[in-house]
């Protein structure tokens, strides 16, 4: 398993034991089981790497988590929904990674996909949905984007800091 996938079981992990603590204060037991019963199996998953643990995570208990969440309040799908998604992304295209972009207005770096060019080039793609006149990227889809890990992010953070193309 390379970096970038064993990096994404570990960040569903995390966002995993965010939900149990917001949910154990607020005594929200049951809400805990479903998410400690999500990610029980992913440490094994890593630390073996055997095959069909990641066939039986994607296509078993990812599932019985969506189905457990039906009709639940909040619904923490969205949780893991780009890190399910970076994950297919992986399997089809491996080039792509996730880079973030920066606002125009320097509020944010909004989270989408780059098709790696080279070591540190990537190819900015617009997220779905992606409309600018709600969302001014510094850098817009198209561009050709230098990027630069993030220090201290877990996982690593792919920013673009540079246009160059």
């Amino acid at each position: 398993m390379d970096k970038r996938r064993r990096d994404m079981y570990l960040s569903i992990i995390r966002c995993a034991l965010l939900n149990i603590r917001y949910l154990g204060n607020l005594g929200k037991a049951a809400d805990c089981s479903i998410e400690a019963d999500h990610v029980h199996n992913i440490p094994e998953l890593l630390a073996t790497e055997v095959p069909g643990k990641e066939k039986y995570y994607w296509e078993v208990e990812r599932k019985i988590y969506l189905k457990r969440l039906e009709g639940r309040e909040p619904d923490y799908r969205a949780s893991f929904q780009p890190l399910w998604e970076a994950m297919e992304r992986l399997d089809e295209m491996p080039d792509a990674y996730t880079i973030y972009i920066p606002l125009v207005t320097g509020e944010a770096l909004l989270g989408t996909t780059g098709i790696k060019r080279d070591s540190q080039t990537y190819e900015v793609l617009p997220r779905e949905n992606y409309d600018p006149a709600k969302e001014e990227w510094e850098f817009p889809p198209g561009s050709i984007v230098e990027c630069e890990i993030e220090p201290n992010s877990f996982p690593e953070m792919l920013v673009a800091k540079r246009r160059i193309g």
